[in-house]
């Protein structure tokens, strides 16, 4: 074999490298890419929170009073819950609201009163969409994304 041969050889074969070198870069960058506004559109659309609007008289509450939700976020008596409502109605740690795969789940935590959406009692959890009414022990809810 004649040094050119060779020489060529050695080019295309470093050519050949280099471009699926610069073919994995890019798909791992376009990968990246869509990972990241994935997640994007998961914060925007978990940006929910709860308004209070209604309670029975009796309940230190204020109507109007909005609260962010977190990840995982527990409403209660007790101390240790994410929304601490003061009301004898409500159990320590009443109900939790869950962000999972992009969506809102509503779950009671075995609550000695129960946990109602939209006037129907939990038996299990379910997923919340916007405008859902929460009635925790005297104190009902709005949630709301966004």
């Amino acid at each position: 074999m004649s040094p050119e041969l060779v020489i060529l050889l050695l080019r295309v074969a470093i050519a050949l490298v280099l471009y699926a070198f610069l073919a994995g870069v890019f798909y791992y960058l376009r990968r990246d890419v869509q990972v990241a506004s994935e997640q994007i559109e998961e914060t925007q659309l978990l940006s929910g929170r709860l308004v209070i609007v209604r309670c029975d008289d009796g309940v230190p509450v204020e109507v109007g009073r909005e609260f962010r939700l977190q990840p995982i976020t527990v409403v209660g008596r007790g101390p240790t819950s994410t929304i601490i409502v003061p009301d004898s109605f409500v159990s320590t740690e009443h109900a939790r609201i869950v962000a999972r795969r992009g969506q809102w789940w509503l779950d009671d935590l075995n609550s000695r009163n129960g946990t109602y959406l939209n006037g129907v009692p939990l038996s299990g959890p379910i997923v919340l969409s916007s405008g859902d009414i929460i009635s925790i022990g005297r104190v009902e809810f709005r949630f709301e994304v966004g």
